[in-house]
């Protein structure tokens, strides 16, 4: 499928919304319509890439026709808004501006601008009840992880660092298995010495 727009991607998602948990061996199902926009499915498999793809004005440098391959991207791509049905099938529209990352190979390939910030854990809370958040993490400090290239930065930003960030950036996705904030380069504000 040839793609006429080259800020937008095509994604299958399977569905739209996580509706089970992982406990062990032991899967738990649930209603996600008590909080649709936390349970949204935020990743799928791209099936239309754009000849030239480009995002927020600048060349996308790391990601290379990912066609075939899991991306993982904003929250409101899985909007019931973004899905239509193909001859193909029901595929998502993904704005190449909000996809954080492509995995090739196990290997995770930012997109421009993202930064994945391992979040500081303060807490653990023990229980032998499934408590989807039992544990505290500090909502303004992390390790960066992972990171895509971006102009405003330069070199500056290095994986590794211990950053501080603003709070209403502080939310979380779970991406390969390691949950991170997820957040634009800018979005930084120091590195800690």
């Amino acid at each position: 499928m040839k793609l006429t727009n080259k800020h937008k991607c095509l994604v299958n998602l399977e569905k739209d919304y996580e509706t089970t948990i992982k406990m062990g061996d032991t899967e738990l199902w649930f209603d996600p319509e008590f909080d649709k926009e936390r349970n949204s499915r935020c990743y799928g498999e791209v099936v239309a890439w754009p000849r030239g793809a480009t995002a927020r004005g600048s060349q996308i440098s790391g990601i290379k026709d990912p066609t075939g391959k899991r991306a993982y991207f904003w929250y409101l791509t899985s909007n019931a808004r973004n899905a239509a049905n193909y001859p193909d099938g029901r595929f998502h529209s993904c704005d190449l501006d909000q996809l954080f990352c492509v995995v090739e190979d196990g290997t995770i390939v930012m997109n421009d601008g993202w930064v994945f910030v391992e979040p500081v854990v303060t807490t653990k809370i023990e229980s032998t009840i499934y408590l989807p958040d039992n544990e505290e993490v500090d909502k303004n400090w992390g390790w960066v992880r992972h990171r895509g290239r971006c102009e405003q930065i330069g070199d500056n930003l290095s994986v590794g660092d211990k950053v501080f960030f603003n709070q209403r950036c502080a939310d979380l996705y779970e991406i390969e298995g390691s949950r991170y904030y997820v957040m634009r380069t800018e979005d930084i504000e120091a590195i800690e010495p």
